[in-house]
């Protein structure tokens, strides 16, 4: 699974994820925060990243970005279908102990976990993100 593409199902993702958290975190690589972001999987309204810091060696974050996608949609429905999809998942998300809240105005979404250990299947499984209907969202 590319980093730019939907992981196709919750093995994919936990695959993804030990590859990236078995790497070393080079300094070259952080950001300004001293955090490495890697995106463990990304589609049009959704991108999960893994958030890791050097200094805190026993814990990694996901954070879920959901938002409106860029492109043009072929109708108000299709973007309301959506929306209620996503907004479904980050209830989901939020019933399974992530941290769900709104960041910008323009409606970006964040689902963030913080995990000290790798996280169990079932979690994989409900950050997979819903599928989008002929690819219309």
């Amino acid at each position: 699974m590319s980093p730019a593409q939907s992981p196709s199902s919750a093995e994919a993702l936990r695959d993804r994820f030990v590859l990236l958290t078995s790497s070393p975190v080079s300094e070259d690589s952080l950001n300004a925060a001293g955090e490495l972001i890697e995106v463990l999987a990304k589609t049009e309204w959704v991108e999960i990243s893994l958030i890791r810091q050097p200094s805190i060696v026993d814990e990694v974050g996901i954070e879920i970005e959901v938002s409106i996608p860029l492109r043009k949609v072929d109708s108000g429905n299709d973007i309301l279908n959506g929306m209620s999809a996503h907004l479904d998942y980050l209830r989901n998300l939020a019933g399974n102990n992530f941290v769900v809240s709104v960041i910008r105005e323009d409606c970006l979404w964040i689902a963030s976990r913080n995990f000290t250990k790798q996280p169990e299947e079932e979690t994989f499984a409900i950050m997979i993100p819903p599928e989008t209907d002929n690819a219309k969202y």
